[in-house]
């Protein structure tokens, strides 16, 4: 092999080298700055939750289970959340998947104890996993009866939860449960105008919540929210209004798709009929009136009523009529 060839595989040997012991010693000084911290935060949790730390059975087993969970869910999350909550932190996250653990970890490290609320219940867990933090704040603020809006509305429920007081959050809280917030699958819209206007729309809700079960006027109002919640239209307005719309639409539809030449056409024919026949019966009548009554059949001569009288009243002919096989 040339020499200058050799030299270049030399040189390119050597820098591999460097680059990989620089990025093994990288990782050994990260290795120890972990190690370093978890000792640091053994010690602290130790001084701070002495009976605690005694409970989980000293500092060194403290120590040895807090580097494990380090690999497990982070390094940071776990001093953190350890210095904060105390060895309690370990023990709520030793039975969960590494992204459950790690956003339980970073929940306590930011909340304190009051995340223990979330972490020591499956159903909060997850549905903090599924909305975030905007659930955590709503499930803290309206502890034990906010669930339920939660799983069933999701993330919009848990910002209006935020947002409103907590007398309209319990309100929202019973029409989510009594069904009359998603009355004619209204749910979301409601949600939107809560989002938006606050105290003022839950109020108003509240306050007319059987009316705005009608879906007619529920429709109005989430059309245009703004002018009933201001006082500016009322929802008996919105009552008369919308049936009224709903059945002018249909009847303007009709009117631009009819043919009204040829239904002109149709309704002067029929009408030319009627007229015929009605003549048409006014002349035969008058015509019979002219004629006049049909002639009776001329009655009998009086000598004929006579005999004809006679021969009913003799006896031979009562005797005839009896005894029809005797002769005269």
């Amino acid at each position: 092999m040339p020499i200058n060839r050799l030299a270049k595989v030399a040189l390119a040997a050597i820098l591999i080298l460097v680059m990989c012991g620089r990025v093994i010693g990288q990782e050994a000084a990260a290795a120890d700055a972990a190690i370093d911290a978890i000792e640091d935060g053994a010690s602290q949790v130790a001084d701070h939750f002495p009976t605690g730390t005694a409970d989980f059975g000293g500092e060194g087993a403290l120590a040895r289970t807090m580097e494990e969970d380090a690999t497990k869910f982070g390094t940071q999350e776990t001093v953190q959340a350890t210095e904060k909550v105390g060895p309690e932190a370990l023990t709520e996250v030793a039975d969960m998947d590494p992204a459950e653990g790690q956003k339980a970890l970073q929940l306590m490290a930011r909340d304190g104890d009051s995340a223990l609320y979330i972490t020591r219940s499956g159903r909060r867990m997850a549905i903090f996993m599924d909305l975030g933090n905007d659930a955590v704040t709503a499930m803290e603020k309206q502890k034990g009866i906010v669930e339920g809006l939660l799983e069933t509305f999701g993330r919009p429920a848990a910002q209006d939860i935020d947002e409103l007081s907590d007398v309209n959050g319990k309100r929202l809280i019973n029409m989510a449960d009594s069904g009359a917030l998603n009355a004619n699958g209204q749910a979301p819209g409601m949600l939107s105008v809560i989002g938006k206007y606050g105290d003022t729309a839950m109020n108003f809700i509240w306050k007319h919540k059987g009316t705005l079960a009608v879906g007619a006027v529920a429709v109005a109002f989430l059309r245009d929210p703004k002018p009933f919640i201001d006082g500016t239209r009322k929802l008996t307005t919105a009552v008369i209004r919308t049936p009224f719309n709903a059945m002018s639409k249909p009847l303007a539809t009709v009117a631009k798709t009819t043919n009204w030449t040829v239904l002109f056409a149709e309704f002067v024919a029929a009408a030319a009929a009627l007229t015929a026949f009605s003549i048409y019966l006014r002349h035969r009548r008058t015509s019979r009136l002219q004629r006049g009554p049909a002639s009776a059949p001329p009655a009998p001569p009086p000598h004929a009523q006579a005999e004809a009288l006679g021969s009913a009243m003799s006896p031979s002919a009562s005797a005839n009529r009896t005894q029809p096989g005797v002769s005269k």
